[in-house]
């Protein structure tokens, strides 16, 4: 298991098939900015579980299981892309959720191009 505390919003376990994404418990402040890093987390997670059940957009990726209204999502894990990849691809996604870097992208086993973090 690898855990990845990069994000703003969300702590990320990355096991070997799925990826498990919590909302960070840290703040600016003790008490005010604990509720608002939670809160923030839990709806980047809730925008994911919502959109990810749209199949008509295949380019997100797809949440699994969602537990306590999605307060923890259980995702599918695609492959990292390279920098190559990310600097000379160009990512026609017809969906505006998400940032453009490279940890927001994966590759599925097809070798298609999804998009892993749209909260």
């Amino acid at each position: 298991m690898r855990v990845i505390r990069t994000g703003e919003e969300r702590t990320v376990f990355v096991f070997k098939n799925v990826v498990v994404k919590i909302p960070k418990f840290n703040g600016y402040s003790k008490f005010y900015g604990l509720w608002i890093s939670i809160l923030r987390g839990w709806q980047a997670n809730r925008t994911e579980y919502i959109w990810s059940n749209f199949r008509d957009k295949p380019c997100l990726g797809l949440v699994k299981h969602s537990y306590l209204l999605s307060f923890i999502i259980v995702m599918k894990r695609y492959d990292m892309i390279s920098k190559e990849e990310f600097d000379n691809v160009e990512f026609n996604f017809n969906h505006g959720g998400y940032e453009h870097k490279m940890d927001s992208i994966g590759k599925d086993e097809d070798g298609k191009y999804i998009i892993v973090d749209f909260g």
